[in-house]
């Protein structure tokens, strides 16, 4: 699925048969931090989070993606904005988060 564009080496050994599938987590949040389930709720990325995604954009700088898709909420849209991919990000609605109903936003005792 990504071929690399310098001559660095991959990240796991591969060959023209193993594509490699890169999986992306969104920054830190709020309540991803806390430990609250976030779910469907449209939580921003901190300050924190937002480094992470420039950081994660470097690390992938190199990289000629022949897919890049994303969920639909803000927090994996801006990530992959900050980490430089967003362009060519096709929103999935399959990748939304899962749906915690009434534990959205507790905490796991």
């Amino acid at each position: 699925m990504a071929q690399r564009t310098t001559g660095r080496p991959p990240l796991v050994s591969t060959t023209e048969n193993h594509p490699l599938l890169y999986v992306v987590r969104h920054g830190a949040t709020e309540w991803s931090v806390s430990g609250q389930h976030t779910g469907r709720t449209n939580i921003p990325l901190l300050p924190e989070g937002e480094l992470q995604a420039r950081a994660t954009g470097k690390l992938l700088s190199d990289i000629d993606f022949s897919l890049v898709l994303c969920s639909p909420l803000e927090r994996a849209q801006r990530t992959c904005e900050l980490a430089g991919l967003r362009e060519q990000a096709v929103l999935e609605d399959d990748l939304y988060e899962w749906d915690y109903g009434d534990y959205e936003g507790l905490t796991t005792a």
